[in-house]
């Protein structure tokens, strides 16, 4: 070992090379690996988690407050049932102090389906009393709250009961508080037990040896039974059940309320490639380089197998070597992962479950795993060719056939292929994005300001404070916006079949101020109309003509049956990613309908938005005696950007990785032509003295490069052209003619190539024939 140390302090520009590599993607390793094992722990958290299941609808999870008491009734193959539903806003009162809290409203059997949640004091049988709370650990801590307080929950006496762990890296969200299901559920779900769909959300755990397929069957005809003719229709096409450890991968939701924390498997895999692809680049370098500097060591091992080393002994020092570098590689990947852990997370959107790196017995097992594993095979191929000559071949020179470069010709190719792979995708990601970005919205949204106060009050004084702000030009009503789902409502086509429609509600202000862009104008009255969608009116067989609604949408739009027009499709979703659907726009006078407020203000957005806040706030400590944030506001403009926000880190973190593997693949080729530079520098002098001069042989040496950088651009730039194709297919507004990206990249790989290696082939074409010829 204290020669290889020796050996390494001899070559300080390849070991540095061999450090960075692989230091900074195993730290990607690590980070990918821990992210990964983290999330699928969640999903294999409950140790009985097949035989539980979450029942729902197909759009979301949850049915109706009456629907546990009839299947517990019915079916004995449940061993326990339970209601759960949450996160839910809540107001608290505790000692005068009101707050805005998450609560989740559960049964005592919760706990008996989840018995791994652990009560710090007390025990789930609290909940069989309505006036008992469960509060989190970090809640308790936070407000002083010990068992036996009080509190208050909509003017509600409640008694501090139990004390809870707080919900961490688990299926649940974190909440503050759990009740009683009866005390957060609105009353309206028990007093109409089998409406309010959703409200609800059915967690089963049944018998052991029960066939789910069997329960499925019995639990759909008690739906059928209880649901009559809604089960079957446009939002409850079938009864949807769910196992417990297919939920965190699950895109299943209530319309966009989260109910359960939730992971990526796409993410997981985007992330598994290309850390698997990083890693792969650096130990290419690693082999190429001990390969290359094999030679080196040549008369070292010669050595060692005349003193009497035998073949084995030799090969199995490189692989310890191997493995001792990797070690002392590992550890300064741990700290670049700790430092880099933040922006991961941050990359990542701020998962639900975080990224963290542990050090318990299976992940410290999992590391040195790692390290043998990667230690082992890097050091494989080098072992290999050290041991294939014997001794005499070292003396005569037979050695030096391992410059034909054929091994290492394979690995640049490899390596540069990855980094077309990269730049490529890369820059397809930026390009979608900006195409995100600027995509046509088709209403004007420039300075409107959407604040949805959810408050079962009277708004109209809001609403007169609002308007009577300097910055502030118009007030509107509004039930969702671009952008916003406002929810969906079911109705029938002209043909009887069944749509599912965004329905948008506005008063004459909030419509004229998005001034949408109108394809048909019927000349109707301004209020109590509907326009449509130009995709939700040819679904439904509508022309100039006939447009009748009185016998099918009108129903959900408060009795409106006058079709106004048709304007051109606005986004639904500020994403930009999955599928818009069809949506109706409804004009109603602003008393008609509940919603939140469409302000249009003028100066800076910022003074605006405070302004905005400050007044809401005073309206809330004037009307309810206590102050409130807004549950939902924002500019409509920075609302899309904050649904690109994924996107755009994704994107970032995508860039990350391609500036490391092209910065491993160019630390490679500089190592590499410094190498063969060297190496070759005999060769060119004697060219040189027949007559080759610096520009030839210059020419000739990058060339060769060239070749190896061109093979690679053949065989990455299709499977980047795969791979963009893949990734543009879920975004509904898509990048166009973005053939150019692909040369682009081929260019940017080429010229890194070039440049690379110039300056080392430049050195040794200059040097002196004579000097060269002379050490020989």
């Amino acid at each position: 070992m204290k020669s290889y140390l020796k050996f390494l302090s001899r070559n300080k520009l390849y070991t540095f090379i061999e450090v960075v590599g692989l230091s900074i993607s195993l730290a990607f390793v690590i980070l990918i690996g821990s992210y990964i094992s983290q999330q699928i722990a969640v999903t294999r958290e409950h140790p009985n988690r097949k035989s539980v299941y979450v029942l729902g609808m197909p759009d979301c999870y949850g049915l109706t407050y009456g629907l546990n008491d009839v299947l517990s009734e019915r079916i004995p193959e449940i061993e326990e049932i339970a209601r759960f539903s949450g996160p839910l806003d809540v107001m608290v009162d505790i000692k005068g102090e009101k707050l805005s809290v998450l609560a989740d409203a559960v049964e005592k059997s919760f706990f008996d389906i989840f018995p791994y949640y652990h009560f710090v004091e007390g025990a789930p049988e609290v909940l069989d009393s309505k006036n008992a709370v469960v509060v989190s650990r970090r809640f308790a801590t936070a407000h002083n709250l010990k068992i036996g307080q009080m509190l208050q929950i909509k003017n509600t006496d409640m008694t501090v009961s139990a004390i809870i762990e707080d919900f961490q890296n688990t299926l649940f969200p974190y909440v503050d508080i759990i009740t009683s299901a009866d005390n957060i559920i609105n009353k309206a779900s028990y007093e109409m037990p089998f409406d309010r769909y959703g409200s609800t959300i059915p967690i089963v755990k049944l018998r052991q040896g029960v066939d789910p397929e069997d329960f499925y069957k019995k639990a759909e005809s008690v739906c059928k039974e209880v649901y009559g003719e809604f089960y079957g229709c446009a939002f409850f096409g079938h009864l949807e059940m769910t196992r417990l450890d297919k939920i965190f991968f699950n895109t299943l939701g209530r319309w966009g309320q989260k109910q359960f924390n939730s992971g990526s498997r796409d993410s997981m895999k985007l992330l598994f490639i290309v850390g698997v692809l990083l890693l792969l680049s650096s130990v290419f370098n690693y082999i190429n380089l001990n390969v290359a500097l094999t030679g080196k060591r040549a008369k070292e091992m010669a050595t060692r197998r005349l003193m009497g080393a035998s073949k084995g002994g030799v090969f199995g020092k490189y692989i310890l070597e191997s493995v001792v570098f990797t070690a002392m590689c590992f550890g300064m990947a741990i700290l670049i992962a700790v430092a880099f852990l933040p922006v991961m997370n941050e990359f990542l959107n701020d998962p639900d479950v975080r990224i963290r790196i542990q050090f318990d017995f299976l992940n410290v097992l999992a590391f040195l795993l790692l390290i043998v594993v990667v230690g082992g095979l890097t050091g494989l191929l080098p072992a290999w060719f050290a041991t294939r000559f014997q001794p005499i071949d070292v003396v005569k020179g037979s050695f030096r056939v391992l410059n034909k470069m054929v091994f290492s010709k394979i690995f640049i190719a490899l390596q540069n292929a990855l980094a077309v792979f990269l730049i490529a995708l890369t820059l397809v990601m930026e390009a979608q994005y900006h195409t995100s970005l600027h995509r046509p919205v088709h209403a004007d949204i420039a300075d409107k300001y959407y604040l949805m106060a959810l408050i079962d009050a009277d708004q109209g004084t809001l609403r007169d404070e609002l308007a009577m702000l300097p910055c502030v030009n118009r007030v509107g009503k509004a039930r969702g916006v671009p952008g916003v789902n406002p929810g969906r409502q079911y109705s029938t086509t002209l043909d009887g079949e069944e749509i599912m429609y965004c329905l948008y509600r506005f008063d004459s202000t909030a419509f004229a101020m998005l001034d949408f862009e109108k394809q048909k104008d019927f000349g109707t009255p301004l209020y109590n109309n509907v326009w449509f969608g130009e995709k939700a009116f040819m679904a439904n067989g509508f022309d100039d003509v006939f447009h009748d609604v009185s016998n099918t949408l009108a129903q959900r739009t408060q009795g409106c049956e006058l079709v106004a027009g048709v304007y051109t499709d606005f986004p639904i979703r500020n994403d930009n990613l999955g599928d818009e659907g069809y949506q109706v726009v409804s004009v109603q006078k602003s008393e008609d309908f509940w919603g939140g407020w469409l302000i249009e203000t003028k100066g800076n957005h910022a003074e605006a938005e405070r302004q905005i806040k400050d007044t809401y706030k005073k309206w809330c400590m004037d009307r309810l005696g206590y102050d409130l944030e807004a549950n939902y506001s924002f500019y409509l403009t920075d609302n899309f950007h904050e649904g690109l926000r994924p996107t755009k880190n994704n994107m970032r973190l995508l860039e990350v990785f391609m500036f490391l593997a092209v910065l491993i693949s160019l630390l490679g080729l500089v190592a590499m032509s410094t190498y063969y530079a060297s190496e070759n520098a005999k060769s060119i002098a004697v060219r040189k003295v027949f007559g080759g001069t610096i520009e030839t042989e210059t020419r000739r040496n990058v060339r060769a490069y060239l070749i190896l950088v061109a093979v690679a651009c053949v065989v990455g730039a299709p499977v980047a052209v795969w791979a963009a194709r893949k990734y543009l297919e879920g975004f509904i507004f898509k990048l166009e003619n973005y053939a150019w990206i692909f040369v682009v990249a081929v260019i940017i790989a080429m010229l890194m190539a070039f440049f690379s290696v110039l300056w080392q082939i430049l050195k040794v074409a200059r040097v002196n024939p004579v000097d060269v010829l002379q050490k020989e």
